[in-house]
């Protein structure tokens, strides 16, 4: 039989766990709105060039385009360690597939050929090197 679930009495810790984490955030919130910058205070030169998009994007832009020769460096430099990395490492790559598939598929099949009769034996030898 199915038990009807428990139902208990008042206020468990996890209920009033997340009523401080909520009472938490918004008290915060408060702090942090009140006790910024006063927008009066700044001086109306310095906040027109902090906000002005022209000024902000030409700024950035310089930035920008003085990191645009530095990132070409860094690309060609990876290209050249990786090309060289993958060159050294294509032969051993090479051997060491050729001998997984060798000990992982080629291997157990003729295994499983060497158990048959001698006359089947011959015929799937016959087959696997019939030519196309």
């Amino acid at each position: 039989m199915l038990k009807p679930l428990e139902e208990k009495g008042g206020v468990s810790g996890v209920h009033i766990a997340k009523i401080v984490f909520v009472l938490a955030i918004i008290v915060a919130g408060l702090l942090m709105s009140t006790n910024g910058p006063d927008p009066k205070k700044m001086s109306s030169k310095r906040q027109s060039s902090v906000f002005n998009p022209q000024v902000l994007g030409a700024t950035v832009s310089r930035g920008l385009l003085s990191l645009v020769p530095k990132a070409k460096l860094v690309k060609d430099e990876t290209v050249k360690k990786v090309q060289s990395f993958f060159g050294e490492k294509k032969e051993k790559v090479g051997k060491n597939a050729q001998q997984f598939f060798y000990s992982n598929a080629v291997h157990p099949i003729l295994q499983q050929i060497d158990k048959l009769p001698k006359d089947d034996q011959e015929k799937i030898r016959k087959e696997l090197c019939k030519p196309e």
